[in-house]
């Protein structure tokens, strides 16, 4: 009849090489979901995931009307809610509609802007300044995301030159 096999008796380790394998796996794992939150984004609200676009034209006579067309685009993957455009002009600035009115600044709500979704307004203003004065719009857009109390703003400029001042006086 064959010998019975007889099996050396099995070695457990002990608990400290245990734990030192178990902390061990958990810091591989930390490692792999912190990668993964860093390089690919993971499910992150930031304002650099939206998008101001803003065309118009580049040059304008003093005293006429200019209209922007301004662009915003949710690249976030949650939607953008209480969003609001705001659109600062200089001194002197006049409502496309009436330009006996001032035009300090142009606001318009937006409301909720979904994931992946654009919205566009346009900003309509006349503009004075001496001949070949740069002058700079900033346009910012405030929004919250749900299930937070974060306002997050984002800004754009935008520059136009007045190639004309509306009256000019040469002495001779």
């Amino acid at each position: 009849a064959p010998e019975p096999m007889l099996s050396a008796p099995r070695k457990k380790l002990p608990l400290s090489v245990r734990f030192l394998i178990g902390a061990a796996s958990f810091f591989v794992l930390a490692l792999l979901v912190a990668g993964y939150f860093l390089f690919l984004g993971g499910n992150a609200v930031s304002t650099n995931n939206v998008a101001i676009t803003i065309d118009g034209p580049t040059t304008i006579a003093g005293g006429d009307t200019v209209s922007l067309l301004v662009t915003i685009e949710n690249k976030n993957p949650v939607a953008l809610s209480n969003t609001s455009m705001t659109a600062s002009f200089p001194e002197g600035t006049r409502s496309a509609d009436d330009v006996t009115q001032p035009l300090p600044r142009y606001t318009d709500t937006l409301g909720d802007v979904a994931s992946g979704q654009a919205v566009t307004r346009t900003v309509r203003a006349v503009l004075f300044g001496a001949e070949n004065q740069t002058v700079t719009i900033p346009v910012s857009i405030e929004y919250q995301t749900a299930n937070s109390n974060a306002v997050f703003v984002k800004e754009q400029d935008y520059t136009v030159t007045i190639s004309t001042s509306p009256v000019s006086i040469t002495a001779t």
